[in-house]
């Protein structure tokens, strides 16, 4: 049996749903009437009206123009504006003949025709002689009052047409919107008896609802609180295991990140310190038992330095990964090397029977490591020098040997670098010394009490001194007066040569400004210039700061450079070499023809000096070997546009040999030796009195 309410709900609901159908429906036309006369209204009257009212604008605007224009111009521009009105007249018959609008305004009555042939006649008018008549003005007047007139006509009728079209639709509309009125008010009604049914039937529901809800709810929570326990338990234990496991692993990486750490390397996979250590008192023990020697190697890269300065840190890191797999390819089996840190390497050759094995494997490590490096497309050749100890007789302790073997690797770069040394008892006071005078070097730059000397340039053509080269010494107060050849190379490895070339710059610039304030002679003064200054240091700006404080001209300046700077081919030098020349400061060539300089060097250098090294001019005389090359610089100086100064002149026939081959500005001990300040001051005022007659040879 079919339920009463669900028979009643039926009932009502497909009312409900008839009635709003056909409220839709209605509004559907509704919608559709006013579309279609907002359309028409707009396609059918605004359109064409906006053309209409710029046209009648036209035409009375060339009505004003014409009497304006004829039959007596106003002014003389009028008759080209009354033109330019009836062209934008006939530019309108165009657009009604061809565009959209047109088409609309001669279906609806608008005569084209006429208009054309009245703009046809009015050119005729005004174009059958060469003056506009009385006559022809009226015609002219005429047709454009018609034109002017037919207009307004068709627009009042238009207007008319519009309005009871427009009163139709909307009454059509009004009866349509009265039958949508009496719908929608139905649809109210039976809605709301829909509502009140719904609502009562709602509210059974939502008791029902409630009472399942509690009861689904309670059921719920009870098995969501069992579930959450079960849940952390498991998750508890779980984390438990996971904790236990990652903490293994931890354990076991960390111990074998710890064992690498303490016997391997981490940028060569060499052996450590800790490891090297641990294998060569291993190799003792069985030395001791075989009755064999244990060769200990220090090894240092030669110029390491200069690839960090110049090509980064990271290059230096490159060169040091491939150093190491250069050792390991030439070491023998059993063999170990190790990095100490920095550039410096050492190696354990156990089972040493006689010295020609040590020697053998040294002669294969050096050539090794002499073979050109490709560093990120640089080609860079780094050589070694390797100090040696060997066990027994050097030492019977790990430190012991290490430390003689630095000492011989020291002495080794004393000797040129890229080759090697065994130790012996005067290498250790050697470096004792050397010690003693690196601590006295960092106290002597906090309170620095150095000198400088000055050895004159003379020009022997006339006598004159044209300039001066300083030359620091170091008077110290236990130890003597200290040459430059011992301090400076050690200055140079602990970078300590940064302040004191600074010191003798300001000096030597500042004495050199002295000498022109006071003696009026603008002399040139020579400074020794290191590489480790180039490549620390930006030389340009502390020489232009240098100048501006001592006042002292650029041209005055002269830094002298070593060829082993040259060969080195770095760009940054290479750059401070053009901005030098740039400001005016002058570059020479020390010692030139005992390095590597070659003519590919000054042809792209900004050199301006070339000094003749002394081993050149001791030897020299009217018929050897010697002269040649000299003749042969000076002839390459000169093609090149460059001053040469010879050193070392030391007797008379020398200085004459010098000047008879054009070779003019000479210093040497002939002349003088370095003077003190003092000295030097006083040798300024004899100026010209100790080379007379120079040329001729004794």
């Amino acid at each position: 049996m079919i339920n009463p309410n669900f028979k009643y709900s039926v009932i009502i609901g497909s009312a409900f749903l008839v009635v709003i159908i056909a409220s839709i429906v209605s509004s559907f036309f509704v919608y559709r009437e006013v579309q279609d006369i907002q359309s028409t209204h707009h396609h059918h009257q605004v359109q064409p009206l906006l053309f209409m009212q710029q046209y009648e604008y036209e035409l009375l605007r060339t009505a004003t123009t014409f009497s304006e224009a004829y039959p007596i111009p106003d002014n003389n521009e009028s008759q080209q504006i009354f033109s330019n009105w009836l062209n934008v007249l006939w530019s309108r018959s165009e657009s009604i003949d061809e565009g959209p609008v047109g088409v609309v305004l001669v279906t609806n009555g608008f005569d084209l025709e006429h208009l054309k042939q009245s703009l046809k006649r009015i050119d005729q008018q005004l174009n059958q002689t060469q003056r506009v008549t009385i006559e022809s003005y009226k015609a002219v007047k005429k047709i454009l009052a018609g034109l002017i007139e037919a207009a307004h006509a068709y627009q009042q009728h238009r207007n008319l047409l519009y309005r009871e079209i427009y009163l139709e639709r909307q009454i059509k509309v009004m009866e349509y919107f009265r039958s949508n009125f009496l719908l929608q008010m139905l649809t109210l009604i039976l809605g709301f008896f829909v509502a009140l049914y719904l609502a009562r039937t709602n509210k059974k529901l939502l008791g029902f609802g409630i009472k399942l809800e509690e009861l689904v709810g309670t059921r719920t929570k009870s098995l969501s609180i069992t579930n959450n326990k079960l849940k952390d338990e498991i998750e508890e234990r779980r984390l438990t295991e996971v904790r236990l496991l990652e903490s293994q692993s931890q354990i076991e990486i960390a111990k074998q990140k710890a064992e690498n750490r303490m016997n391997f390397d981490p940028l060569t996979a060499l052996a450590s310190r800790t490891l090297f250590i641990d294998r060569f008192e291993q190799a003792l023990i069985r030395s001791r038992s075989d009755s064999t020697q244990v060769a200990l190697l220090f090894l240092d890269l030669d110029r390491f330095k200069n690839v960090n300065d110049t090509l980064g840190h990271s290059m230096g890191d490159e060169l040091l990964k491939m150093t190491a797999q250069r050792l390991n390819s030439v070491l023998r089996e059993g063999d170990t090397a190790a990095r100490f840190g920095g550039d410096e390497f050492t190696l354990i050759l156990p089972d040493i029977k006689q010295v020609s094995s040590i020697e053998y494997v040294i002669s294969r490590i050096l050539d090794e490591l002499g073979k050109p490096y490709n560093l990120a497309g640089n080609s860079t050749v780094v050589s070694a020098s390797i100090g040696i100890t060997v066990f027994p007789k050097d030492g019977d302790a790990a430190e012991t040997l290490l430390r003689k073997a630095d000492s011989a690797m020291y002495k080794a770069k004393e000797n040129g670098r890229n080759n090697y040394q065994f130790f012996t008892e005067q290498m250790d006071a050697a470096a004792h010394a050397r010690l003693a005078l690196e601590s006295e070097l960092h106290k002597e730059i906090e309170k620095p009490q150095f000198e400088l000397y000055y050895q004159p340039i003379i020009n022997t053509s006339n006598g004159l001194i044209v300039g001066a080269e300083a030359l620091i010494r170091w008077p110290h107060e236990t130890l003597g007066m200290i040459s430059p050849e011992v301090f400076i190379p050690i200055a140079e490895d602990i970078d300590l040569i940064l302040p004191i070339g600074e010191w003798v710059l300001y000096r030597a610039c500042r004495d050199a400004k002295h000498w022109q304030n006071s003696a009026g002679k603008p002399l040139t003064i020579t400074v020794n210039m290191s590489s480790r200054q180039f490549q620390k240091q930006n030389i340009p700006q502390l020489v232009s700061k240098v100048l501006d404080v001592t006042g002292l001209a650029a041209e005055r300046l002269v830094l002298e450079i070593t060829e082993r700077l040259l060969i080195e081919d770095n760009q940054s030098t290479l750059s401070q070499f053009e901005e030098l020349r740039s400001i005016g400061v002058g570059l020479a060539i020390d010692d030139f023809g005992t390095g590597f300089s070659s003519l590919s060097y000054l042809n792209k250098l900004p050199i301006s000096i070339l000094k003749i090294d002394r081993s050149f001019i001791q030897g020299i005389n009217e018929h050897n070997s010697s002269l040649e090359l000299v003749k042969t610089i000076i002839s390459m100086a000169s093609s090149l546009n460059l001053r040469v100064i010879a050193e070392g002149v030391e007797t008379r026939q020398q200085g004459a040999i010098l000047s008879a081959n054009q070779c003019v500005l000479c210093q040497g001990y002939f002349f003088s030796k370095p003077l003190a300040l003092a000295d030097f001051e006083r040798y300024l005022q004899q100026e010209g009195q100790h080379i007379d007659n120079i040329s001729k040879v004794e």
